[in-house]
């Protein structure tokens, strides 16, 4: 049996047989590389997860054998066949875009693997050239950041789709707006756009929103935004889910008073909320000075404004990364939101800022359609509405005390007064 010491004394390996180590290590690594990439049947995990998720999502909206869908700006195919997996051969599959080389090397894998239901469609930059009121779904993945025309592009797909026929977007960039580029930029580019421009566009291009379908993806950075094509409308006329019409003279009067001498007041009003900035202006004797505010989650463009100024208010504020921009110089006696709160990504550092700078017996205001409570923040503004107690959890952390429940200008809303909860 050697000793200790003998076995310390071996001599060491040759360089021979570190050359063949090394060599066999790195072969090792490379099958392990190559491993990585293919799953069973050699497909890439990352592709075999994207067709489970979109399986998953097809299977949660109901489609299924038979069925038609549209793979907008379908690249070389890759979510065309899985989607060809799922109608069966007595189905079809558009694969649309706007490059011809890319719909021959879609159609060249189709014909390898004999799938006839998968059909080729040239479209253009803002019409997708899909057959009219035949689609079950219309999918698309990273594609509406690059769409020059949002909004023509989202009409026709509007068309394209049978009534209760359903768009799922999957892009990026959650939240608001981030960049503002000009539009006819995106389409050789990557200008994310963000998810609150996305509703907005496709709600007033005549579609409901329905969910999101984040929680199905294979991976969480993108949104997964499902909208719907109501039945029994022929022609699109806006957003076909507005809150009930408001008597803006009512809303106006509901409010208390301010105080005499100068006075600012923030305004926060869409949709129907709109008109009570009228009202306000003939409510309020001491002639405050108004400022319009501007939601980042509102705007499609950096200098879009609302179209209904006409001389109601004294001037404009845009919010930047959730808040004021600047100071408002003093003499802040109310902020008013009216159909707009529902809208916002993340309200707390807007309320920290007007309970900084309202004035003694300063007060806010929010009339909103009820939504439903425990629904999530982001829902809530896709579906433009919100729970009234989720305003009151807001305002309460950000050191606000309700004041009073305001009598509500239609019967869909709520109207909540808030002061600075005493220190």
């Amino acid at each position: 049996m050697p000793n200790s010491l003998s076995m310390r004394m071996r001599p060491l390996p040759s360089r021979r047989f570190w050359v063949a180590l090394f060599a066999g290590l790195l072969a090792y690594v490379a099958a392990g590389a190559e491993t990585s990439k293919t799953g069973k049947g050699g497909a890439r995990p990352d592709a075999a997860q994207r067709a489970a998720a979109l399986k998953r999502v097809c299977e949660r909206l109901g489609i299924g054998v038979g069925m038609s869908i549209a793979d907008v700006g379908c690249g070389n195919g890759g979510d065309t066949l899985t989607f060809a997996e799922v109608v069966g051969p007595t189905g079809k599959v558009f694969g649309q875009e706007i490059e011809q080389k890319l719909l021959d090397a879609m159609m060249q894998k189709a014909r390898e693997r004999k799938l006839t239901q998968v059909q080729p469609v040239l479209g253009a930059t803002e019409d997708p050239r899909l057959p009219d009121g035949v689609l079950d779904l219309i999918y698309m993945h990273q594609v509406f950041h690059h769409f020059a025309k949002p909004s023509s592009m989202l009409s026709n797909l509007w068309i394209d789709l049978k009534p209760g026929g359903w768009l799922v977007i999957v892009d990026r960039q959650k939240g608001p707006q981030r960049e503002w580029p000009d539009l006819a930029a995106r389409e050789k580019k990557h200008f994310w756009t963000g998810e609150t421009t996305v509703v907005r566009l496709a709600r007033e291009a005549g579609f409901l929103f329905a969910s999101a379908l984040d929680d199905l993806w294979m991976d969480k950075e993108p949104f997964v935004l499902v909208f719907r094509k109501p039945a029994g409308i022929k022609k699109p006329a806006g957003d076909p889910d507005l809150p009930l019409a408001i008597n803006g003279k009512a809303m106006a009067s509901a409010l208390p008073a301010l105080p005499p001498g100068p006075a600012t007041v923030l305004f926060a009003g869409l949709d129907q909320g709109r008109l009570a900035l009228p009202a306000l202006r003939q409510q309020f004797k001491s002639r405050p000075v108004i400022l319009d505010v501007v939601l980042e989650e509102w705007t499609t463009q950096n200098e879009e404004l609302p179209s209904d100024l006409r001389g109601n208010a004294s001037g404009v504020v845009r919010l930047v990364k959730g808040d004021l921009p600047e100071k408002t110089g003093g003499g802040l006696q109310a902020a008013v939101f009216a159909d707009s709160y529902s809208r916002l990504w993340d309200p707390a550092p807007l309320l920290r800022r007007l309970r900084q700078e309202l004035a003694p017996g300063g007060y806010v205001a929010v009339m909103d359609r009820h939504g439903p409570e425990g629904e999530p923040r982001r829902l809530a503004g896709h579906h433009r509405h919100i729970a009234p107690g989720l305003v009151k959890a807001d305002f309460e952390k950000a050191g606000f005390a309700l004041a009073k429940e305001l009598k509500p200008p239609a019967a869909d809303r709520f109207f909540l007064l808030f002061r600075p909860a005493a220190n």
